[in-house]
């Protein structure tokens, strides 16, 4: 057995194979929740496990609630469609889940990610709490103390909650020791959080022993997040907008607090990131972020450091430089970086992204004609208690075919009263202090794509000789389905 990264040595006789752990400890009717979230610390053997014993029962495991802390992989999907899912949490994730989720066969329910540890934690995941957690490290120390990877999510929460407790140690990641602030926040106590960079929990998991049923030594490579693509000069365009936009506003001052988005966006940013006493207190951030520490940015809070596809480099730079630019770079609880308290105190401009938003500003992050897509995040958290709230999109989807700024949205996860800013490749709408039909019209000139003007102002220059302060007309929202899908089958033909 390799003991190298297992120090404890009350423990060592809980090192066993992926294969043997879920045969047995995953009964059926169990419910297990995983770690990672945006493609990283997902653990990597177990799941591959769960497959294949799901193979050898024909009828595939029973897993009566699975609950991820985030996006997870391509190979985690697919590995985990093999069992029986009764009940999903959290993320739809992609592939045949999501498929079965819209079809009904998975029952599926979102949480906003701030709310989540606390739910875990107090059992509030219906059939009889959780059976086990399985979560990723990197080190366990000769106390038993445990080193995380590169996310914290909801790590903390699930390893409370849980009665069993399975750890992966992954060797093919360095000891990432010293990078964490572990911290669970006390009822009707301010998390004492006044700066990006405060420590303020343990630098280590604590998990009882007898909890801890299986360690599993793993040396699979991260895989980059399954749910976000490279970055295009799409994103670049969105990037120099935003920039430009906090460049001009009255919303920048000595030090700025600067929630990241995420995905091919985030990667665009901090190369349009001026180099200025920017902080970033955010719920993941990608990798190559942290290489911008210290020059442009001064320090770093964040739930996860995850690696985009075709920016691994960036993530063994990283590695090869943790000792150097891992002491001004927090990685915490998403209970802490989502918590509404601290973003509201700490003044942060958030980043979000989105699927679409109508002409009043109302955003749709999670559904796409009624299927769920993947789910809310901590978007809301963000949102709701920012300082300023930018919302930033592509103006079209499906190569420029369809529009993303629409005349009103069915499905709403952040109304228009948290939206302040509007930013597309287009250029940015500042919607501050406007009524509703002033947002439309001036959404309509910055934000959308000229292909689609034309149908926007006639579906709002229609509803503005309505008696109302936000109008909608079906009728002529049908009119701008009818024309869009005009406009599509044109530009396929």
């Amino acid at each position: 057995m390799d003991f190298e990264r297992v120090k404890d040595v009350s423990l060592r006789n809980k090192v066993n194979d992926a294969l043997t752990t879920v045969r047995d400890f995953f009964k059926d009717g169990v419910s297990v929740a995983f770690s990672g979230m945006a493609g990283t610390a997902v653990p990597k053997e177990i799941p591959k496990a769960i497959a294949e014993v799901s193979r050898e029962r024909g009828e595939g495991l029973k897993i009566r609630a699975l609950l991820v802390s985030g996006t997870t992989t391509k190979s985690f999907e697919e590995c985990i469609a093999a069992a029986n899912i009764q009940k999903r949490y959290l993320i739809a994730g992609g592939g045949v889940m999501r498929e079965k989720i819209n079809q009904g066969k998975i029952e599926f329910y979102d949480f906003w990610l701030s709310e989540y540890s606390r739910l875990v934690r107090h059992s509030a995941i219906p059939g009889g709490g959780l059976d086990i957690a399985v979560i990723e490290a990197t080190y366990i120390d000769e106390n038993g103390n445990i080193i995380p990877s590169l996310s914290l999510d909801s790590t903390p929460a699930i390893a409370n909650a849980a009665k069993m407790v399975i750890v992966e140690v992954n060797t093919k990641k360095p000891v990432l020791q010293g990078i964490h602030d572990v911290y669970v926040p006390e009822y009707r106590t301010p998390i004492p959080i006044r700066d990006v960079g405060d420590r303020v929990g343990l630098p280590y998991l604590k998990i009882p022993k007898s909890k801890i049923v299986s360690i599993v030594i793993s040396d699979a490579q991260e895989e980059y997040a399954a749910a976000y693509q490279p970055s295009t000069e799409t994103e670049q365009k969105i990037a120099r907008n935003i920039i430009e936009f906090l460049e001009c506003s009255d919303v920048v001052g000595e030090k700025m607090v600067l929630q990241a988005g995420v995905g091919p966006l985030a990667s665009s940013l901090i190369d349009e990131l001026p180099q200025k006493n920017v902080s970033v207190w955010t719920e993941v951030a990608p990798v190559k972020w942290a290489l911008a520490v210290p020059e442009k940015i001064s320090s770093m809070s964040t739930a996860c450091l995850y690696t985009l596809k075709g920016e691994e480099k960036f993530r063994d730079e990283f590695y090869e430089n943790f000792d150097k630019v891992s002491k001004n770079i927090v990685i915490r609880p998403y209970e802490v970086t989502n918590s509404l308290e601290v973003i509201s105190r700490l003044q942060v401009i958030c980043v979000q992204q989105a699927l679409e938003v109508d002409l009043y500003g109302n955003v749709n992050v999670s559904h796409i004609d009624g299927k769920i897509y993947n789910g809310v995040g901590g978007s809301g958290d963000f949102t709701r208690a920012s300082h300023l709230t930018i919302v930033a999109l592509p103006s079209t989807a499906a190569g420029e075919k369809v529009s993303r700024i629409v005349p009103f949205t069915f499905h709403i996860d952040i109304t228009d009263h948290d939206v302040d800013v509007v930013v597309t490749e287009q250029g940015w709408a500042d919607l501050r202090g406007l009524s509703p039909k002033s947002r439309a019209r001036l959404i309509i000139e910055k934000c959308a794509h000229p292909s689609f003007k034309d149908v926007l102002h006639k579906y709002i220059d229609k509803v503005d000789k309505l008696e109302a302060h936000a109008p909608v007309d079906l009728e002529a929202f049908t009119q701008f389905l009818q024309t869009r899908s005009s406009i599509k089958k044109s530009s396929d033909s």
